[in-house]
């Protein structure tokens, strides 16, 4: 008759490894949904998102070169199928950095069509999604030009100084400056469009754009200069007005 053998309390203690296994088991076993959730979201980080990544860098690549396909166009003068290249970016390719730019060239073109309701519109619609430094400038001023076409001065000086105040150091903070003496030029308003080309001479002093400024204040000022001549009592009446 055999034996048994008897077991020791040395025999009774768990094997670390395997007592590890056994409360991962009974966890999977209990917490099932827990366990599966947390393997779809490895699933996630390691597969899915690295496929959307490349996905959208490929679609970003994309409207990349559809965008530059429509500037050639744009600039070869060809407007009207600009606007459809443009318009089909916008579309197709929204959320890209390309789809924003399309925005911006639509408002242009929908300005230079003569349209200003509709650019401003478009170049709000830009400035909503899109911060770059040098088309966001661009739309202000845009806008700007709108406005006084529609002869709201007020609010195309606001523009204009928007562009002065946010990017100073930008060409298009100087076409602003142009701008606004001009229109309070236009407006009859000489005092403050001197005042304007003054500020122009100082800010960009040694400049040829403060050469220029200096050249209009000086016209300026001498077209306000009235000089009235007063003709003496025994010469009234002595010239030929036929």
């Amino acid at each position: 008759m055999a034996r048994h053998k008897k077991i020791t309390k040395k025999d009774l203690k768990h094997d670390k490894f395997v007592d590890t296994e056994i409360k991962l088991l009974e966890y999977a076993k209990y917490h099932k949904n827990i366990t599966i959730g947390i393997a779809i979201g490895i699933i996630v980080v390691l597969v899915v998102i690295p496929l959307l990544q490349g996905y959208w860098r490929n679609v970003g690549e994309e409207a990349d070169s559809k965008l530059m396909q429509a500037e050639l166009i744009y600039l070869k003068g060809d407007f009207q199928n600009a606007y459809m290249e443009f318009e089909t970016i916008r579309s197709n390719y929204t959320k890209t950095p390309a789809g924003k730019k399309a925005i911006y060239f639509i408002a242009h073109l929908t300005q230079l069509q003569g349209k200003p309701d509709d650019a401003i519109k478009y170049f709000n619609e830009f400035l909503s999604t899109s911060k770059d430094p040098i088309l966001a400038p661009a739309a202000l001023l845009g806008i700007g030009v709108c406005w006084a076409q529609q002869g709201e001065i007020d609010k195309a000086v606001k523009s204009y100084e928007e562009i002065i105040r946010r990017f100073p150091d930008s060409y298009f903070a100087q076409e602003s400056y142009l701008k606004m003496a001009e229109l309070k030029e236009a407006i009859g308003d000489v005092n403050s469009s001197i005042e304007i080309y003054k500020k122009i001479y100082d800010t960009y002093s040694g400049t040829d754009l403060a050469k220029q400024a200096e050249e209009k204040i000086a016209f300026l000022e001498g077209m306000s200069t009235v000089i009235r001549v007063e003709i003496p009592p025994e010469l009234e009446g002595t010239f030929n007005t036929d």
